[in-house]
Order: structure tokens, then sequence, then C-alpha cells
């Protein structure tokens, strides 16, 4: 599955180029706010 998922991403990448990367700095930013907050680090 994961696989699969790194393909998906992989191809969107190639369509949509800097777009993906964007949305996924977006998407990582927050959940690892989260994540240190929950860590307590």
């Amino acid at each position: 599955m994961a696989d699969e998922a790194a393909m998906g991403l992989y191809g969107l990448t190639k369509r949509f180029g800097t777009t993906v990367a964007v949305d996924e700095v977006r998407l990582e930013v927050p959940r690892g706010s989260f994540l240190s907050r929950c860590g307590g680090l």
C-alpha cells in the first residue's frame, strides 16, 4: 500500500510539479507541530 501511495505521489509530482511539494509542506508542518506538543519535545 505504501508503494502505491508513493507511486501515486510521484505521478502527481510529475504532473503538477511544485504545487504538490507546497501542499506536502503545508500538511507536514502542522502535523509535526502537533506531534511535538503531544510528545512534549
